[in-house]
This record gives C-alpha cells, structure tokens and sequence, in this order.
C-alpha cells in the first residue's frame, strides 16, 4: 500500500469532514491576527489549526495555501517552501493522495508545486546563493509557465548567459499574451476580470512592455475591486515604472493604510520614498 495511505487507516475512526463553520472561522481569526499585525499569534494560530487532523480537506488546503503566503511576507521563504511541500508530498495519512486532495479543492497540482519553488529561490537569495536560486527560478518556471512572480525574479536574476535571458523574456512575453486573452475572454465576468488586469499591470510594471498600458489595466482593475491593498501596490508599481515617482508613493501610501501590517507594502513603500527622494535630489 501507500506510505501515504497505509492499509491500516481504514481501521481508523472516520475522520470528520463537516465542521460546520468552526474550521473557517478559527482561519479567519488566525488571518485577522496577521492582518493586524500580531504575526506570533498568527503563525501560532495557523500551526495549530493545520496540525489538527481533523481539520477537513478543504480548510486543510486553503490554510496551507494562507499560511506559506503570509510566511513569504514575514520573509521566512524556507518555512513558506515547507508548508507547501507538506500539502505537495504529505498532507497526512487520513487524506486523499495529494494530486487529488488538490484537485478537489480548486488547486492545480503543477502551479503549487511552481510557487513552493519560488519560495525556495526566495530563500536561496536571502542566502546569498544566487546559484541556487537561479537554478529554482528555472525549474519553477518549466514546471508552470505562467508564474508571474517566478517570470519576474527570473528577469531581474543576473545569472546566465543569452540564451537563458532570451527563454525568460519569451516566457513573459507568453504570459503576457495569456493574460491578454484572459482580459478578452473575461470581459463579462468583473471578478475574475479584475485579478486579470491586475497581473497584466505586475508583470509589465515590474519587466517590460507598454507601461501606459499597464497603469490603465491597472486602474480598471480597481474600479471593479476598490480599495484593494494587492491591487494599490500594483497600481504604484505601475506608475514608479512609468517615471511617476510622486504618484507611485501616493498609491502606496494609500496601500499600507489599508494593510499597514503588510510588510511587503510597507518595504514597497519605502523603496519608493527612497527613489523619490533620489530623483528630487538629482540636478
């Protein structure tokens, strides 16, 4: 049998599946907790409830899913990799085998395993391996084409000779002319449309291609999704690109008045103070 599934867990209890309401809850409280910025109360919170084996499959799934990307904030990359690999490679003998486990609750196998990369490589850089991370980028990028957050490290990465620039700035350029149909295709669904128009503006924001462009897809997402700290980071990450400084630290300020936990806005924030200041200074 299975190592992951032995034949002795069907003599096991059966594992609650319901929960009511319990199990959503308990993450919303545990994501209110990050939100405000009680990060040990958060991490706590989330440790508890995914070492719970009782915890459903649904909430088991989306918890991993929350508490890698709230560890990728806090800068933790290797523990934000873990979490990932435990739902990739062992979610636990009571659940189904992973691809399916995922699968049934809306994730696709092949772009999980694509950003538990991308965390890796984050980690790598924190090291100052950039050998490593380089090496990462590449395999989260052939593992899933359409990682925009791997596509962007990939292109500011220094490592690698023409060749390997020229498949990254193709890989973007793919997922740009992905994107773009999705936009097309999706012109009557707002909600999906808006998370579409938002990564346009990021991928172009923080590579190449028509900035002017990229600050309206942006600004269309908001209209559609209002005051959304994600999509206000894009928003200045478009303008800071389009030479608007003043604008881009607006916007961000803006962004970490709706989030001011958030520590990548608030990194983002200063960055882009950062530059202001140095283009003022400039004669």
């Amino acid at each position: 049998p299975s190592p992951l599934r032995p034949a002795a867990a069907s003599a096991r209890p059966p594992r609650r599946r319901g929960g009511g309401d319990e199990p959503k809850l308990l993450l919303d409280a545990a994501s209110a907790a990050a939100r405000w910025g009680a990060a040990e109360w958060a991490v706590r919170g989330y440790e508890t409830i995914l070492g719970d084996a009782s915890l459903p499959d649904a909430e088991f799934v989306r918890g991993s899913v929350m508490f890698a990307e709230y560890l990728h904030d806090l800068g933790r990359d290797a523990e934000s990799a873990a979490c990932l690999r435990r739902l990739l490679e062992a979610p636990g003998t009571n659940r189904p085998p992973p691809d399916e486990l995922l699968r049934q609750n809306g994730r696709e196998v092949r772009a999980t395993r694509s950003r538990m990369l991308y965390f890796e490589a984050c980690a790598a850089e924190s090291k100052g391996d950039r050998e490593a991370q380089g090496r990462l980028l590449d395999q989260a990028i052939e593992g899933h084409e359409s990682d925009v957050d791997a596509l962007i490290a990939a292109y500011h990465h220094p490592a690698g000779d023409a060749d390997r620039r020229q498949r990254v700035m193709q890989a973007i350029q793919a997922a740009l002319e992905r994107i773009t149909t999705e936009i097309d295709e999706l012109a009557d669904s707002p909600g999906n449309l808006s998370n579409s128009l938002n990564e346009y503006a990021w991928v172009v924001a923080n590579t190449e291609g028509d900035v002017d462009r990229a600050v309206r897809s942006s600004k269309r997402s908001l209209e559609i999704s209002f005051d959304n700290a994600s999509y206000l980071d894009t928003l200045a990450h478009a303008h800071a690109a389009a030479g608007q400084l003043g604008r881009a630290v607006r916007v961000q300020s803006i962004a970490a008045r709706h989030e001011p936990h958030n520590r990548t806005i608030r990194r983002n924030l200063e960055r882009f103070r950062a530059m202001a200041a140095k283009a003022d200074a400039s004669p």
